[in-house]
């Protein structure tokens, strides 16, 4: 009896997800291997969609390894900037000013990406944008006309990378900070007396300690970066040349621009088992550390 209560409560979450999520993904698989528009009657092709997705589409894997290097990136630069500033905050005397800090450095992460995308791209303006402005003011303004953040091919995945960057890492620091609040004092103590200055306790000691989290963080990066689309879309669109173009935004543009519904589904089936290897392998590699 107690059994059936549990599924009984558990029901409506279950039906819930099933038609958000569990429906629509198989629909994505079936679709995959249908010739669709998005509207009317779809014609079964078979591996076609596949087919054309290697051999003949040059964009897919230019937004593949755009993905990779957006998942490098944030696999490297936030996650490093926030276990240093995690630690130097939990270092600071007094709880009201690690609470300021926080609200400080959280702050970024409560405004909408759509607002931050538009805020980013006035900054990076090469006409009247803050960064042209500051470097004329420093004597480049030859440099602040040339430069480019969203206009060069070279620099323009990594400059929305950063804008993405600053309004996530804050986030990342504050989960950070909360295990690290979690650590016994008597460990750096210790640390002290052996002559261990703050860098060395923070390696030895801090990263180690919070390690749990940190591959919590880095598990979500990764699904993070291969969903990645927000700022992509709002400030480049995929543009210079697909220079930033993201696996997200080529599935957009092929599902609602060109109308190619049941070759967008193959993109994404696609991108599903690339974020289930990744998943997986990592899991792995936790589960065996663990087990060690």
């Amino acid at each position: 009896m107690k059994k059936r209560k549990v599924w009984f409560f558990v029901l409506p979450a279950f039906l819930l997800h099933s038609v958000v999520i569990l429906f629509p993904s198989v629909s994505t698989l079936f679709m995959s291997f249908y010739k669709w528009t998005g509207m009317g009657k779809a014609k079964y092709v078979g591996l076609e969609n596949f087919r054309r997705l290697f051999t003949e589409d040059e964009v897919f894997w230019i937004a593949l390894l755009n993905n990779i290097k957006w998942t490098i990136f944030f696999l490297t630069v936030p996650i490093i900037l926030g276990i240093i500033v995690a630690f130097l905050v939990t270092n600071i005397r007094g709880e009201k000013v690690k609470s300021i800090y926080r609200v400080i450095f959280f702050l970024p992460v409560v405004i909408a990406p759509v607002v931050v995308g538009r805020i980013w791209g006035w900054i990076y303006d090469p006409f009247y944008g803050l960064f042209k402005l500051l470097f004329a003011k420093l004597g480049f303004a030859s440099l602040a006309e040339s430069w480019s953040w969203l206009g060069n091919p070279k620099i323009a995945l990594f400059s929305v990378a950063l804008v993405d960057n600053w309004h996530w890492w804050g986030f990342v620091m504050v989960v950070f900070l909360g295990a690290c609040l979690g650590i016994d004092p008597v460990y750096y103590e210790v640390a002290k007396i052996d002559g261990a200055n703050k860098w060395k306790q923070m390696w030895l000691i801090t990263v180690p300690m919070i390690s749990p989290t940190l591959a919590f963080i880095s598990l979500m990066t990764v699904i993070w970066s291969f969903l990645a689309f927000e700022y992509v879309w709002i400030m480049t669109q995929g543009g210079p040349g697909h220079s930033t173009e993201l696996l997200a935004t080529w599935i957009y543009k092929k599902a609602f621009l060109t109308w190619e519904s049941g070759y967008a589904c193959s993109i994404a089936v696609i991108l599903f088992i690339l974020s289930s290897i990744f998943i997986i392998f990592f899991i792995y590699i936790r589960r065996k550390e663990l087990n060690v």
